[in-house]
């Protein structure tokens, strides 16, 4: 009898589990599910990433040195155009960038800033900018347009629920316009010209918390063909809270350089110019980021 009631009660505990297998307790299976499978299109705690932009108010600092040349009046003057040229050293512009998940691993990316400056002041000094000559005391007018747009494909090497690390590879285009006038004098130079680099970067996007990010990068490149040579580098970091699955909060810090230098720069005659320019900005961007 002992041997028949074991038995007996071995079979209800195995019924009894496989029922419970079978039928799990409301309101805990589904938790458990969440809490360890990630979507292949979701960051950690749920937020949406197949589709995700970035915009908000960029707060940029600028340092900038430039000079043009001249095949007729050779080298030209190094001008820094904050300090000779009144461009503002700080400004507040519009910044966008975002992404599209291809795959698990795979992002195509892209953004877009234009960085806009003008003034009007009396040179403290002689200027010579190209094929003009910019006496001391001459009223002058100058404006700077630039944009920069860059576009590259990410593969995240390292992917998991909490922590996404890429490489990166794609193209940053900088089209840059320049004007300097002295209307009393009659004299106005512009310039135009546009750079496409490749450029190669790495980044991580970690979660500290649910939807909340840490996220970070670095990109660069440096290219010299025939008499031209150029440099781009970027630093950010940055913090991402979602209090919605779709709409998140952000906060980042941005610091770029971009150096060019060699003939033939310039639109123009071949030979006719050579450009230097070295320009640096940095500083914050608040963002509203949307995902689907």
């Amino acid at each position: 009898m002992k041997s028949l009631d074991r038995l007996r009660l071995c079979g209800c505990a195995i019924v009894t589990a496989t029922s419970l297998l079978a039928n799990p307790v409301s309101g805990q299976a589904p938790e458990t599910a969440t809490s360890s499978q990630q979507g292949a299109f979701e960051r950690f705690g749920g937020v949406a990433d197949r589709f995700n932009v970035r915009g908000g108010p960029f707060f940029a600092s600028h340092d900038t040195r430039a000079r043009v040349d001249s095949e007729t009046l050779g080298i030209g003057t190094l001008v820094n155009l904050e300090d000779d040229l009144g461009l503002q050293s700080s400004t507040r512009t519009g910044r966008i960038d975002g992404y599209v998940r291809l795959g698990r691993r795979h992002q195509i990316r892209g953004g877009f800033i234009s960085l806009r400056r003008g003034a009007n002041v009396r040179l403290q000094r002689q200027v010579q900018w190209g094929s003009e000559v910019f006496n001391v005391d001459v009223g002058v007018e100058s404006a700077v347009d630039l944009k920069l747009i860059p576009a590259n494909y990410r593969f995240s090497v390292v992917k998991s629920d909490r922590v996404d690390i890429g490489l990166s590879a794609g193209v940053f285009a900088l089209v840059a316009d320049a004007r300097v006038a002295a209307p009393e004098a009659g004299i106005s130079e512009g310039e135009s010209a546009t750079f496409p680099l490749p450029v190669f970067g790495g980044d991580f996007d970690v979660a500290v918390a649910p939807r909340v990010f840490l996220i970070g990068g670095v990109e660069y490149f440096g290219l010299s063909i025939q008499d031209v040579s150029g440099s781009w580098s970027e630093f950010r970091g940055g913090v991402e809270v979602f209090p919605l699955r779709n709409v998140g909060l952000g906060a980042a810090y941005r610091h770029v350089n971009i150096e060019i230098d060699g003939t033939d720069a310039l639109t123009g005659a071949p030979g006719d110019t050579q450009l230097f320019f070295d320009y640096r900005f940095s500083g914050p961007q608040a963002y509203l980021t949307l995902a689907l």
